[in-house]
């Protein structure tokens, strides 16, 4: 099986190599290295979204219009609808930030020495300790508990 994966990428390793180093009739290689680039992709489609002044130009305030053709469909551009259409218009200022700001959380003084925490799962609860030894054997008695009453109810259900 070892053999059989080593031959496997062996020949991997040849089918990726061999056509860069093989010649052909001309003494040229196949491929060459030069030849690989990446793929330019897909030009994307121009889908008409307002474009905001840049930081450099001299008014920081962008007006959109928002209007609704005759089909219903509803346009927000930053040209105005043609004449005739009744539209609102919206004043931004493209310096400012849209999203408001989280105010940092005042840093919590760190404890000198941790302490232990009480174990506290309910009121009918019987871990109340905190030394984890006596949390521990507990544990284990009421699984012995529960493993009895398991065994229990087992045993009346299989009678039936």
């Amino acid at each position: 099986m070892k053999n059989a994966i080593s031959l496997l990428m062996l020949l991997v390793v040849a089918g990726v190599v061999v056509p860069f180093v093989l010649p052909l009739k001309n003494g040229e290689p196949l491929l060459k290295f030069s030849d690989l680039t990446m793929p330019k992709g897909p030009k994307l489609p121009d889908i008409g979204l307002p474009s905001l002044p840049s930081s450099d130009s001299g008014s920081s305030n962008v007006t959109f219009y928002r209007w609704t053709d005759v089909n219903g469909e509803t346009h927000i551009q930053n040209t105005p609808p043609p004449t005739g259409i009744q539209y609102e218009t919206t004043t931004v200022n493209s310096n400012t930030n849209m999203i408001q700001s989280v105010s940092p959380q005042p840093s919590r003084p760190k404890a000198s020495a941790p302490q232990a925490a009480a174990v506290n799962v309910g009121s009918s609860s019987p871990f109340t300790t905190t030394d984890p030894k006596q949390l521990m054997e507990n544990i284990n008695q009421l699984q012995g508990t529960m493993d009895t009453r398991t065994k229990t109810l087992d045993a009346q259900i299989n009678k039936y």
